[in-house]
């Protein structure tokens, strides 16, 4: 039984592999939106957010529980 498997027979555990890859998707596209943005470093994007660069540094690690506004504001602030 692979590691998937297994979480996926614990209680609550297809919810939680369903948040994992939607966490995921979301911070691909975000890593996109700075790759291809005129934006060269996350102090630029604190900068813009007027944010301290750890904050941006912690959403582009995936740590935290980054809401849906805060996404909005980055991707904003990448162009």
């Amino acid at each position: 039984m692979g590691l998937y498997d297994r979480v996926e027979s614990e209680p609550g555990g297809k919810a939680a592999l369903a948040a994992a890859r939607l966490r995921r998707e979301v911070l691909v596209a975000l890593h996109e939106a700075f790759a291809a943005s005129d934006v060269h470093t996350q102090s630029e994007v604190a900068e813009r957010l007027n944010v301290r660069k750890s904050a941006v540094s912690q959403v582009f690690r995936g740590d935290g529980n980054l809401r849906i506004n805060t996404l909005a504001d980055y991707l904003f602030a990448l162009g």
